[in-house]
């Protein structure tokens, strides 16, 4: 936590800086802080240096001196930075000054002019001015307000303070921050394992990119998955099977099947995403709906669950990426609770709906958390109590 001087902006002060900040002819004040005490004084040398400018000071009970720069009315629409070589003949080394530096756009919220803060301190100045400058900075740009600031230089010599040495300062920060050797050696590793990920991959396969790891849809899986688009009539298959190998999602199966059979055609030792056009009749009306399934059963191991759990996402988006709207996604570690009856209930639950006490197809029930016929939920398992 920084130290504050205790020094606080006067009235005098925010008053003249309010009136300044709408003020089309003043474009430098410089502020300096003098025993605690403010005298009004005429530098020569700024004078000499550029006799059309009139510089004005004004007694503060705060900050010793305010110098106003003052630019002719012809010259108002001189762009800023233009004279921004005048600042140097604001600056006394080795006396520290704050400087404001008015700019030529004005701030998007209201029609005031935005302003650059200054601060001159020489290496040369006396250990207190030096740590007196420090302190009061933040509460002099506070004071006044924060948002008219756009920009804020620190500097010790006065060439710091000239339009080149403003120049360096913008270039810095737009710089990348600098690395170390150790830094840039490991960005270059990593930049070549993708270059190389990238090539051993090949182009038959397309990459898609989602919440968690994305693996891409080889392309004859992706064959599969737009054939599901396809009418009725026109269409090879309403199922799709796919599976993770070696980071790439597999086509393992594509076949026309019964929704009756879609327990018995997805396994139940290995996780597996399953998509398939579900058939149920609305109003006489046979139609269906795309279910997406991500099965993964309890026996599987740590490091497919792992897989399938964070790719999930990334599949999904692949598919609806070919068009495809999914229905619904479905998620288990039993398929044999994929009956029928259950997959028509979660596309359009109105189908398998009852009366209460009526039995489900199959004799199956429903996921934990997903509803039951006639609305009802069926409950969560207790939770563990917490050791005594």
């Amino acid at each position: 936590m920084s130290h504050q001087s205790g020094i606080k902006v006067s009235e005098e002060l925010a008053q003249t800086f309010a009136e300044s900040v709408k003020a089309e002819d003043v474009r430098i004040i410089r502020i300096s802080i003098i025993n605690g005490t403010h005298a009004v004084s005429r530098n020569p040398r700024r004078q000499r240096h550029n006799p059309r400018h009139r510089h004005l000071g004004r007694r503060c009970h705060l900050f010793a001196l305010l110098f106003f720069f003052y630019l002719p009315s012809n010259l108002s629409l001189i762009p800023a930075l233009a004279d921004f070589d005048a600042i140097q003949t604001y600056l006394e080394p080795p006396n520290p000054a704050y400087v404001f530096y008015r700019l030529d756009t004005k701030s998007a919220s209201s029609d005031e002019y935005d302003w650059l803060f200054l601060a001159y301190v020489p290496d040369n100045a006396k250990v207190r001015d030096k740590m007196l400058y420090a302190s009061t900075r933040a509460t002099l740009t506070k004071g006044l307000g924060d948002a008219r600031f756009k920009d804020s230089v620190y500097g010790t010599t006065e060439a710091e303070f000239t339009l080149d040495g403003y120049k360096k300062h913008k270039r810095h920060q737009a710089a990348d921050a600098p690395l170390t050797a150790r830094e840039r050696e490991l960005a270059e590793i990593k930049a070549i394992e993708a270059k190389e990920s990238f090539n051993a991959q090949g182009t038959t396969v397309r990459r898609t990119y989602a919440a968690g790891v994305a693996f891409p849809l080889s392309e004859q899986a992706l064959e599969a998955v737009r054939a599901l688009a396809a009418p009725k009539g026109d269409r090879a298959h309403n199922f799709v099977q796919l599976r993770i190998e070696k980071e790439i999602v597999e086509l393992t199966s594509a076949e026309q099947i019964e929704t009756a059979n879609l327990v018995a055609a997805v396994p139940g030792d290995a996780p597996r995403f399953t998509l398939h056009q579900v058939e149920y009749e609305v109003q006489g009306e046979v139609v269906e709906a795309l279910v997406f399934i991500y099965t993964c059963p309890s026996t599987s191991k740590i490091r497919d669950r792992t897989l399938y759990s964070s790719s999930r996402a990334s599949v999904v988006a692949a598919v609806e990426a070919e068009g495809l709207v999914i229905a619904k996604k479905l998620e288990t570690n039993d398929p044999s609770e994929l009956t029928a009856t259950y997959l028509r209930e979660e596309v359009h639950p109105a189908i398998a709906s009852g009366p209460q006490g009526s039995t489900i197809e199959g004799g199956t029930r429903p996921l934990l958390g997903q509803p039951l016929p006639g609305g009802f939920k069926r409950p969560a398992g207790p939770k563990r109590r917490p050791p005594a």
